[in-house]
C-alpha cells in the first residue's frame, strides 16, 4: 500500500479489530481540506464527523483513529446498532458457511455506507436481512441492491461511450423519466449526456438511474469506483429549466417557466503526472 495511511481501530467490549487503507480516500481528512466548503450537498454524515473527532494519533506518513463502538461515543455519527453490526460482520466474515444476517435494526444503506466510509469490505450476496424485520425495511433494502446494480450499470455505459467520444470533461446529467429532454437540451447551459444501459436508453432506464443518484451512498459509490479508473467526478445539485418559452414562436403569457434540482455528476480526465513524478511514485522515493 503506497502512500499515507490511515488505520481505523474498531473497538467494543474488550475486542479490537483494526482496518488500515490509503489515507488518498478520505480527502477531507487532509490539512489541506480544512476550507472545505460546510454547505457541499454531497457531504455524508461519515466525511462530515472523520474531521478531528476521533482521538488518534497523526503524523504525516500515517494517521491513526481508535472508535469506541458503544452507544455514546458513535450515536451522532451512526447508529448504535450499525456500529454492534460492523463487529459482528468481523466475527462473521470466512469465519461461518451461512449468510450474515442484518439485524432488523439496521438499514442496509446504512450498514453499507459506514462500511464503505471504512473501507470494509462487503459481500453483499452473502448479507441477508433478518426475516423478522418490517416489511418496509426489507423492501428498502431490495431497492437499495437493484439500485446498487444499476450503479454498476451506469459505469459500464459510461465508460463505453466515452471509449467511442473521447473527452477530457463530461457532464452527466440525471433527469425524471417525464423531463422533457429536448426542452432541457435547450435550456441548459453546457452540453451533457445521460447515463443509459449499454443495451440502449429508454425512459426507464432514465428513471432508475435518477434513482440511485438520490442515495448519497451510491452517488459515492459511482465516485469511488470511477477513481480507480483514473477518472474524477464531481457531485453538485444544478437549477435545470424543465418547460417554458424557450422555442416557441408565440408564446402565450400565461406559459410559465418551471425550474427543479437536478444532479449532475461532471467527470473529469486529468492530465497525465509529469514522468519524474510517476518515477517517484514507482520508487516509493
Amino acid at each position: 500500500m503506497s502512500g499515507p495511511t490511515i488505520t481505523f481501530v474498531f473497538k467494543l467490549g474488550g475486542e479490537s479489530w483494526p482496518v488500515t487503507c490509503c489515507r488518498s480516500a478520505y480527502g477531507l481528512l487532509d490539512s489541506e481540506s480544512e476550507n472545505e466548503d460546510p454547505n457541499n450537498p454531497d457531504k455524508s454524515m461519515l466525511v462530515t464527523m472523520a474531521r478531528k473527532r476521533w482521538s488518534g494519533a497523526t503524523s504525516s506518513a500515517s494517521t491513526e483513529f481508535e472508535i469506541e463502538l458503544d452507544g455514546e461515543t458513535v450515536a451522532d455519527k451512526f447508529s448504535p446498532d450499525c456500529a454492534v453490526q460492523i463487529m459482528e460482520w468481523h466475527k462473521w466474515a470466512g469465519n461461518s458457511d451461512n449468510k450474515f444476517q442484518l439485524s432488523m435494526d439496521v438499514e442496509l444503506e446504512e450498514f453499507v455506507e459506514v462500511c464503505d466510509f471504512f473501507n470494509i469490505d462487503l459481500d453483499l450476496d452473502n448479507i441477508e436481512i433478518d426475516p423478522d424485520a418490517q416489511f418496509a425495511v426489507k423492501v428498502r433494502a431490495k431497492l437499495f441492491m437493484e439500485r446498487r446494480e444499476n450503479v454498476a450499470l451506469a459505469i459500464a455505459d459510461f465508460k463505453s461511450r466515452l471509449m467511442e467520444n473521447a473527452s477530457s470533461v463530461v457532464n452527466c446529467l440525471f433527469l425524471q423519466d417525464n423531463d422533457d429532454y429536448l426542452y432541457v437540451t435547450k435550456s441548459a447551459a453546457e452540453r451533457f449526456i445521460m447515463i443509459a444501459d449499454v443495451n440502449g436508453y429508454h425512459r426507464e432506464t432514465r428513471q432508475k438511474h435518477y434513482e440511485w443518484a438520490q442515495a448519497p451512498a451510491l452517488r459515492e459509490q459511482f465516485k469511488n469506483d470511477l477513481l480507480e479508473d483514473g477518472l474524477v467526478v464531481e457531485w453538485s445539485r444544478v437549477h435545470v429549466e424543465l418547460s417554458g418559452t424557450r422555442g416557441m414562436e408565440f408564446a402565450s403569457h400565461e406559459t410559465q417557466t418551471v425550474h427543479a434540482y437536478r444532479w449532475r455528476a461532471v467527470v473529469n480526465v486529468p492530465d497525465a503526472e509529469p514522468p519524474m513524478k510517476r518515477a517517484r511514485k514507482s520508487t516509493g522515493v
